[in-house]
């Protein structure tokens, strides 16, 4: 439930409309919480109402987000980035872009779902 309250506040601070919360499991009262603040709850018990490519989509906005919060720029081309060199991450949002593109490419929509909460988690830290 302080999960739900925290979401809500920051989605009234960013001026967002919706939101997604991902969990393993939700308590009732979580759950009521979050259809009041219109959070939508997304668990390995609740499907995902997303095609493959819109979640793609969300991660590559997310990515780019991070990218501009971290850096200052999204990089243009992958030469722009340095979070990889000589076959080496050094930033966490390159390698699960990276990832995620790979998943998507073999239509993994599981480990994209994965990619995506790593991201929120790293946009949260």
């Amino acid at each position: 439930m302080d999960t739900v309250i925290e979401m809500s506040d920051i989605l009234k601070k960013r001026n967002y409309d919706k939101g997604i919360l991902i969990g393993k499991l939700f308590t009732e009262a979580a759950k009521s919480e979050m259809k009041r603040e219109n959070i939508e709850p997304v668990s390995e018990r609740i499907p995902l109402h997303f095609s493959l490519e819109r979640l793609y989509l969300t991660i590559d906005s997310c990515v780019g987000n991070l990218c501009k919060a971290k850096c200052g720029h999204v990089p243009i081309k992958e030469s722009d980035c340095e979070g990889y060199v000589a076959g080496h991450y050094s930033c966490d949002v390159r390698l699960v872009s990276d990832d995620a593109s790979f998943h998507f490419e073999h239509g993994w929509i599981g480990f994209l779902e994965k990619d995506l909460a790593k991201l929120l988690a790293i946009e949260k830290t």
